[in-house]
This record gives C-alpha cells, structure tokens and sequence, in this order.
C-alpha cells in the first residue's frame, strides 16, 4: 500500500502513455501501461532504502496471458541484468 500511495503522490506520470511506448514482450502497440514495484528493491538494482518502480507496457494479446507476470518479471530482469530478453516469453 505504501508503494502504492508513493506512486500516486509523486509518480503519476508513469501510467501516461510516451511516445516510443511498445510492448514490453512482443513490440507491438501497447494497450497498457504497467508498474512493477518489486518488493524488495535492492534485488531489482536500487540503492539501499529506496523504491523501485519500473514501467513498461503490454500490447493487447499479450496482456492476456495467462502466465504474463512472470514473462515480465524476467524480461526486466533480464534488461536490468543486461542480458538478452530474446526467447524469454
């Protein structure tokens, strides 16, 4: 709830479509906007005693996979990791 107030109170701009925005697993136009707000931070790479939030969008037809959360957890894990996300969804 805390992560979610601090989103709302100062980070109301992340769920605001950008130009460039794609598909986070596929490319495509996006249909939302998601934040990921992982509950140990410093695990996603941010500094100690801060909060992370990490936006990214979905596309229609990949937002409704039924195992979606993962494959985005490891794609950000991925990119955060500098690795390939090839081959992750």
């Amino acid at each position: 709830m805390e992560n979610q107030e601090r989103l709302h109170g100062g980070h109301e701009t992340l769920n605001k479509p950008r130009p460039g925005d794609f598909c986070l697993v596929c490319g495509a136009n996006p249909a939302v906007i998601g934040v990921f707000v992982p509950e140990k931070p410093t695990a996603w790479r941010a500094a100690k005693d801060k909060s992370r939030f990490i936006r990214y969008c979905l596309c229609g037809e990949c937002v409704k996979k039924p195992d979606i959360q993962a494959t985005v957890e490891k794609i950000i894990r991925a990119e955060l990791e500098g690795a390939s996300i090839e081959n992750l969804s």
